[in-house]
């Protein structure tokens, strides 16, 4: 499609504020507060003393780009990959340094949403509305966290209960795309509550290539977060409750019992309403003078029904953890343990699925450090039904060279225990064993001036004992139901790259620039889709819907009451699976240019315009499924003290 006269406008708009963008930067003030990290070490830790690869999208960032979804915000990252199938609404994973979708836990304010079923979090049904900010590690953090955070962790963190302000939006753009919310807040000293709502329609566009008929969704959000102090004991609650309908077409197939091929002859037009839930509740207190306590109990859900017929997935986790922080001689000791129930429900036509899993832990981890030197040990255990215990570690050092020079090195692991598709879908096998990760990582932090920094990571991560599902010699196909295929830990995968990020904030100007060559290599499969017996990564296909090369790049100035912005993706090819054929093909490379400008109209009131794709590229991120062309949104925001 040829770029509309508005669009290349737009274009030229950019060009022009990017043009000198650190023609007067060094001569201005940075003025920013030094924020903090939480989700790295499970206490709140200055950002630049976290010795994990961190990524922080601020709610500053969220209003700017005006993202549709979670997956809008993480693709704006270099490393973060993202696997869409369609539009909005639609099947959404991230793959993290070359991970699997369902290797990075995803949390919403410290509580698990992953569902223990299958695939990974439900991206696309997070609205970035009602949320102050994302965390997110890169590396294994099963230490902390358990299963699933193998690749990294994803934290999405609800809007405060601090201060009295409050906000009304509304939104409309591309796509017939409408969307409304608002929230209050307020906090003192002693206690606070916020409460945020939203709710987001849209008719969509057609999901596949070869479809016809556009596809829609419909989100509802509300997130709540209150605090009190009874005594020596701070109480805390939170609730993230998210429900939805998403439209989407079903390929029909033929196959054909004596060649095995299979024909697609057309789509069904079907839809499916989500539920994704996260409550918690929290106590904390003072044990001693230096040590905190936290006991939490929490609930998630994640289920899908569909609404042609009484299919559904369903997941639902109680949990139960105890949390401590003892501080000595300015070092940090972290100490606790967890248990949990994974109740998976599922009905889909071809399984029945009806599981309970109890899965329990512990952990110990000490932060130290002296002069120069920075250290973080952590070791856990952790046990789930069906398999023995799991041990995992992370150990990283950071040594200052200088006041403005840190070097730093780490190893990790991690683990994903079998999903309940794993253990009893088709050709499910109850006695697999979980997925294993080991990762190094050596880098290098280099502070250039005030609000100007550029960080550097080497990385090879090893993932054993991956789950796929094979033929097994020693079952009759004639007379097994599952005809011979089994769930087996036979795979292996590797990846080793480099990534680079940098950064500046200083005066009018912020400046983002992110980049990452790596080789995510499927050991037990080549280019082809040929089984290697043995392994073999020297001759190992890449792993599907990860690009090999992507940078990133954000550019904002501030000019009186108006902020204008620019981003940046750029990836290379993917391998991928035609969506036709399910033969191993390779989706092209692309790139992305979106612009961005917010006006402060008049105390408080706002409008916030974007232009997203806007040199209208056709592009995948998935196999035969559409994306977005050039399209345009517009928010209209007041926002308000009392």
């Amino acid at each position: 499609m040829n770029t509309s006269p508005l669009n290349k406008t737009l274009i030229a708009i950019a060009a022009l504020t990017a043009a000198s963008p650190f023609a007067h930067a060094a001569d201005a003030a940075t003025t920013s507060l030094e924020p903090v990290f939480v989700t790295a070490t499970r206490t709140p830790v200055p950002a630049d003393d976290v010795l994990a690869a961190t990524i922080t999208i601020t709610r500053a960032d969220i209003e700017r780009t005006q993202a549709n979804d979670i997956a809008d915000l993480l693709r704006l990252h270099a490393g973060l990959d993202i696997g869409r199938s369609g539009g909005p609404g639609q099947l959404t994973s991230v793959f993290i340094r070359g991970g699997e979708s369902d290797h990075t836990l995803v949390l919403i304010d410290g509580v698990r949403i992953n569902p223990s079923t299958i695939g990974g979090a439900a991206l696309a049904n997070l609205t970035p509305e009602v949320i102050e900010r994302i965390e997110i590690v890169k590396g294994p953090r099963s230490t902390l966290y358990g299963s699933d955070a193998i690749a990294g962790v994803i934290n999405i963190i609800t809007r405060a209960p601090e201060g009295k302000s409050g906000q009304l939006m509304i939104r409309q753009g591309s796509y017939d795309t409408r969307e409304i919310g608002g929230g209050v807040r307020y906090g003192n000293a002693s206690s606070g509550v916020s409460l945020d709502v939203q709710k987001t329609k849209s008719d969509g566009f057609p999901t596949f290539e070869a479809s016809e008929g556009d596809r829609g969704y419909d989100m509802r959000t509300v997130a709540l977060r209150a605090r009190t102090q009874l005594g020596p004991v701070k109480l805390g609650l939170q609730g993230y409750d998210a429900d939805g309908m998403n439209e989407y077409y079903n390929p029909v197939f033929t196959f054909d019992p004596v060649t095995f091929e299979s024909t697609r002859t057309g789509f069904d037009p079907v839809s499916h309403d989500t539920l994704n839930r996260a409550y918690a509740a929290t106590a904390e207190a003072e044990l001693l003078k230096n040590w905190t306590s936290t006991l939490t109990a929490s609930y998630a859900q994640d289920s899908i029904e569909e609404n042609q017929s009484d299919n559904i997935i369903r997941t639902i986790r109680p949990e139960y953890r105890w949390d401590n922080s003892v501080l000595f001689a300015g070092q940090r000791l972290g100490f606790g343990g967890f248990t949990a129930e994974d109740r998976s429900d599922v009905e889909d036509g071809f399984n029945s699925i009806h599981d309970k899993r109890d899965h329990e832990g512990g952990y110990v981890q000490a932060e130290l450090a002296r002069d120069r030197h920075h250290g973080l040990l952590g070791l856990a255990t952790t046990h789930y039904t069906g398999f023995k215990s799991e041990v995992t570690y992370n150990a990283e050092y950071g040594f200052d060279v200088t006041p403005k020079a840190r070097v730093l090195g780490s190893i990790g692991t991690g683990f994903h225990a079998p999903s309940a598709y794993d253990r009893f879908g088709f050709g499910g096998s109850p006695n697999l064993k979980p997925e294993r990760s080991r990762s190094i990582e050596l880098g290098a932090r280099y502070l250039i001036s005030a609000g100007q920094s550029v960080d550097v990571r080497v990385f090879r991560n090893v993932i054993r004992d991956l789950i796929t599902v094979a033929v097994d010699p020693s079952v009759n196909p004639a007379t097994d139901p599952d005809f011979g295929f089994r769930a087996q830990n036979i795979n292996r995968a590797e990846n080793e790259g480099v990534e680079v990020a940098y950064s500046l904030v200083q005066g009018p100007w912020t400046a983002r620039l992110e980049g990452i060559i790596q080789d995510p290599v499927d050991c037990s499969t080549d280019d082809q889709g040929n089984t290697l017996t043995p392994s073999n990564c020297d001759e190992g296909g890449s792993l599907l819907r990860r690009a090999k090369q992507s940078v990133t790049a954000s550019l904002t100035r501030q000019i009186g009451r108006v902020n204008l912005g620019a981003d940046v993706l750029g990836t290379s090819k993917r391998a991928d699976v035609d969506a036709d054929t399910f033969a191993r093909t390779k989706d092209a490379g692309y790139a992305l240019l979106n612009l961005s400008a917010k006006v402060d109209i008049h105390r408080g009131l706002s409008l916030a315009l974007r232009a997203d794709n806007v040199l209208d590229q056709q592009y995948q991120t998935a196999n035969g499924y559409r994306q977005p062309g050039a399209s345009g949104y517009a928010t209209l925001r007041y926002q308000f003290n009392y």
